[in-house]
């Protein structure tokens, strides 16, 4: 058994009209070009230039008049949803909004029911557009991987898996389809202030190795948020958030501005990990007395690590490497730093320092690239508890907080209205659904934009800074790149149909060829 598939739904139209658009409007394009070559070479007869001319016009009309009301007949009285079979009945009854099936690939789906889902469309596709959508896909549809399960289930909010089969899931009633044993529906989180959140600095691809990462170890935190390559745009009350500050790459564009927001976020208790290789030696003097070591170098390893006693609280400290491995160590240390960890050779190469009322480590080992390229869960369980012990500084232990949700409303496939009943000022509302620049969250009663911050596989998380109850609206509108070219489009059309009055009017005004011999022979 399987979906129902038809060769072209009818009222499911509108996922093939963009497509049929492009073609004809690529057809009438080369047909206006091949039509007014013609006629500005003169190549076809006198009596037949008029003809032409009028085709010319029928087609420059047909496409403004059908780019202009089709739209509007869309608007006014969209396409119905395709009849959904009964097998595909059963599961919009059991499933909630929001809640995806992870699947393979291809639109299937989406043709015939309005369940979510994670997946689809082609890997080619995936791998290029969405990175995480490619992650997904690869770790629990190919690679079956039942570590990645927890994590990936509670950020794409994934409750049933199609077509595979593996530890932790369990069958369902519906043939082919699995749910995840003990999923937890949360398409609208709210997290509260003592969840645990690591804002992460740096390039996408170390991001998405630390997403990765963490996902392997088999547990459901913490919460990674994507804060791009910049700490400077973000402010000292937004940084205080986090628990964690990851920073995986040393680029800044403000060094003041940069040293302000470190010691304000230390000041505040903070914890920063620098996961970086080298010191720019460009930098102040200021810069680098914030970092725990003083001279950093690279050589090639075997990863014959040696914990400190302090780090006993993480269980075994073993990393698979080869005699190819390259890691950074440091060299000197700052004053009052403290080695964590030291390689085969006795040099240090994590470091700790305290400021202020906070922390600040230093690794040289990138953990995450070496737990991705082993694909071991053991390291990834032993990364995830050495960012708890550096966040905290007290043995990891599972989290038991229950998940508190939000109610979200559909108002349109642009616009989503989130209903709060349970919310602090403190805590931040997670909407699990992937962000783009066209997107804006908005406190409804007061019409205050918040800022969207990118959490887990790229979705999106806001703090109202409210109490509830509160309603907040998430609206996806238009970018600089589709207002421009909106604005192209609509002078392209002025700017034709003057061109056509105006050759109307001079044509009127100016003596026709006949009239000027007629002229001549007269004189």
């Amino acid at each position: 058994m399987g979906y129902r598939m038809t060769f072209l739904p009818m009222k499911r139209a509108a996922l093939f009209f963009s497509l049929f658009g492009s073609l004809a409007g690529g057809f009438s394009i080369s047909a206006l070009l091949r039509i007014y070559d013609l006629i500005l070479k003169e190549q076809v007869k006198n009596r037949r230039r008029s003809f032409y001319r009028f085709i010319l016009l029928a087609l420059v009309l047909s496409c403004i008049l059908t780019s202009i009301f089709m739209p509007l007949v869309l608007f006014v009285k969209p396409f119905e949803a395709s009849p959904i079979p009964p097998r595909d009945e059963n599961l919009e009854r059991e499933i909630r909004i929001g809640e995806r099936i992870g699947v393979d690939g291809g639109y299937g789906l989406n043709l015939v029911s309005n369940v979510w889902q994670s997946g689809g469309g082609s890997v080619e596709s995936m791998y290029v557009l969405n990175e995480f959508a490619y992650i997904f896909w690869y770790y629990i549809i190919h690679s079956q991987e039942n570590a990645c399960l927890p994590y990936f289930s509670r950020n794409y909010n994934v409750r049933y898996i199609k077509g595979v089969m593996f530890d932790g899931l369990r069958k369902t009633d519906i043939q082919g389809l699995y749910e995840v044993s003990g999923f937890n529906s949360s398409i609208v989180e709210v997290l509260s202030k003592d969840s645990w959140l690591v804002l992460h600095i740096g390039p996408v691809d170390r991001y998405i190795q630390l997403f990765i990462s963490v996902a392997l170890s088999g547990g459901s935190e913490p919460i990674l948020v994507n804060g791009g390559r910049y700490l400077e745009d973000f402010s000292d009350e937004e940084l205080s958030r986090f628990d964690l500050i990851y920073i995986s790459d040393m680029g800044l564009r403000d060094e003041d501005r940069y040293f302000t927001l470190i010691t304000s976020y230390l000041r505040s208790g903070g914890t920063v990990l620098f996961d970086i290789s080298s010191i720019p030696p460009m930098f102040s003097e200021k810069i680098k007395d914030m970092f725990p070591v003083k001279r950093i170098s690279e050589e090639k390893s075997s990863l014959q690590l040696v914990p400190s006693p302090f780090l006993e609280k993480v269980g075994v400290f073993k990393i698979k490497g080869t005699n190819e491995t390259v890691v950074a160590h440091a060299e000197e240390l700052n004053v009052n730093a403290e080695a964590l960890v030291w390689d085969e050779y006795g040099k240090p190469v994590i470091v700790r320092l305290k400021k202020f009322n906070g922390w600040i480590f230093w690794s040289g080992i990138n953990i995450p690239y070496l737990v991705m390229l082993n694909n071991d869960c053991d390291e990834a369980r032993l990364l995830v508890n050495l960012l708890h012990l550096f966040t905290f500084q007290t043995e990891r232990t599972a989290s038991t907080e229950s998940i508190s949700h939000g109610n979200l409303t559909v108002l349109s496939t642009d616009e989503y209205e989130i209903a709060l009943s349970s919310l602090s000022p403190d805590d931040a509302v997670w909407f699990k659904m992937t962000y783009h620049p066209g997107w804006e969250a908005i406190i409804k009663d007061v019409g205050r934009r918040v800022r969207i911050f990118l959490a887990g596989p790229n979705t999106m998380l806001v703090f109202p800074e409210r109490e509830a109850p509160l309603k907040i609206i998430f609206r996806y509108g238009k970018t600089v790149d589709v207002i421009v070219g909106e604005v192209i489009s609509t002078s392209f059309y002025i700017i034709l149909i003057m061109y056509f009055i105006l050759r109307g009017i001079l044509k009127l005004k100016s003596p026709s060829k006949k009239m000027l011999i007629r002229i001549v022979d007269h004189l």
